[in-house]
């Protein structure tokens, strides 16, 4: 009875594991994709459309999940699939070797010292995206998500006496989130940054202690688009 009954579970838990593989298309934005949606578009929508998944990462910062008609995927030439197991972690990497700012004239002494300073220190740049499936049911799947964006800026040393110094340095950011998406539905994922503003009053708005009378707060939206993502059960 015991060995009857271990066989049923490895069956159960073997045929699970078939019909819950997935495929991910997956797409990121080129330097010739224009902008999904601009803040005030998608603030419009996040009031009106109940598709739109928003996810608050912390104070300042959201995540949109906003679907899309597939056949007008803005990345179409920059989609790729992959399978995804639940449990296991998907990693889709966009590296690669920083270069000199193309506004920089081409073999100029400027470009010389930028491109000395990257050949000293040479280390890939780009974003790594990171995707495991939690949990699903036939219409959902759970996903854990997060994009490292490895990024690099160049430190100028203005000397009087002798050439000028570069170098290169990097730093990561990561940023992580979890969400409930629907199966075999398109979805741009986007950024939305908030930040306070405040309007001053010139003159009384200069004055101590009473110059705060004359400052109305405000708040300044941007957004930006992290990537394309559908996640098909099959």
């Amino acid at each position: 009875m015991k060995v009857f009954v271990s066989v049923l579970i490895s069956i159960f838990f073997t045929l699970q594991t078939f019909a819950s593989n997935y495929t991910v298309s997956f797409g990121v934005p080129s330097e010739n994709t224009p902008p999904a949606l601009s803040s005030y578009n998608l603030i419009k929508r996040d009031e009106t459309d109940n598709d739109i998944i928003k996810i608050q990462v912390f104070e300042g910062k959201n995540i949109y999940f906003v679907p899309f008609n597939g056949s007008e995927n803005p990345h179409k030439t920059n989609t790729t699939k992959h399978k995804l197991k639940p449990g296991t972690l998907l990693e889709i990497k966009r590296l690669c070797e920083p270069a000199v700012d193309k506004s920089i004239e081409k073999n100029s002494d400027e470009y010389n010292l930028y491109a000395e300073a990257i050949n000293e220190d040479k280390r890939n740049v780009g974003n790594i995206y990171s995707i495991k499936a939690k949990n699903s049911d036939k219409q959902h799947v759970t996903i854990d998500f997060s994009v490292t964006d490895k990024s690099h800026f160049f430190q100028i040393t203005e000397n009087l006496f002798s050439e000028d110094e570069v170098k290169i340095k990097y730093y990561d950011n990561t940023l992580s989130f979890s969400a409930t998406i629907e199966l075999n539905k398109d979805y741009l994922i986007l950024c939305e940054h908030i930040t306070n503003v405040y309007d001053v009053t010139p003159f009384w708005g200069e004055i101590p202690f009473i110059g705060n009378l004359f400052k109305t707060k405000g708040t300044s939206r941007s957004s930006r688009e992290i990537c394309s993502i559908k996640i098909s059960d099959n």
